[in-house]
């Protein structure tokens, strides 16, 4: 990712997490899939692009074995600050700071979106290291009929279609379990994906 999404990101950082980083403002929708896709997972969990750490405190809410890691310095600091019983480190997803096979699982909550397509390959590879296999992601990715740019507040975000997507985990080891598509007044249309690691 970008210094200038690291900077933007940075520069609105409380208002970001006032607008859409509070565990109290989460989708019950989203709740819904993300914690049941939690309670799937076998082993620890690294919720990538964090945030200001709303699902991760989620997920430690559960009783799981939780890390989150944002590349903000920012948005890890209020983390730190609104949830302090959790673990929020600063760092990339493309060099996850653990051991090949740690993990169970990966959560990537429309954290890839500002992913340019060219570096997408190396930041799920990693992902693949990182997970035991039979290990899962969880992303969740905004919905297009072709990779293509599309208008974001922050910073410059990237769409993808389903089929590319899908062409994409597989090529870095992955195969999809779920797939859901839906179209939310007032937003672009969202996509979320659940893929385990090959064995």
């Amino acid at each position: 990712m970008s210094d200038e999404v690291t900077g933007a990101y940075g520069a609105r950082a409380e208002s970001y997490h006032r607008l859409l980083g509070t565990a109290e403002g989460a989708s019950p929708a989203e709740k819904d899939l993300i914690t049941r896709w939690a309670r799937t997972v076998e082993g620890s969990i690294i919720d990538a692009g964090s945030g200001s750490g709303r699902w991760t405190h989620i997920l430690h809410q559960m009783g799981l074995e939780v890390m989150g890691i944002d590349i903000t310095p920012e948005l890890v600091g209020i983390a730190r600050r609104e949830y302090p019983d959790v673990t929020f480190i600063e760092g990339s997803m493309d060099t996850l700071p653990v051991p090949d096979g740690a993990l169970g699982g990966i959560l990537a909550w429309y954290s890839l979106i500002h992913t340019p397509p060219e570096q997408m390959p190396d930041v799920l590879a990693e992902f693949h290291r990182a997970l035991r296999p039979g290990g899962s992601i969880l992303l969740g990715y905004i919905d297009g009929t072709e990779v293509t740019t599309v208008e974001h507040p922050i910073a410059p975000t990237w769409s993808w279609s389903a089929a590319e997507m899908t062409n994409l985990l597989d090529d870095e080891g992955f195969r999809i379990i779920h797939s859901q598509h839906r179209q939310d007044a007032g937003t672009w249309p969202q996509a979320t994906v659940i893929a385990i690691k090959k064995q």
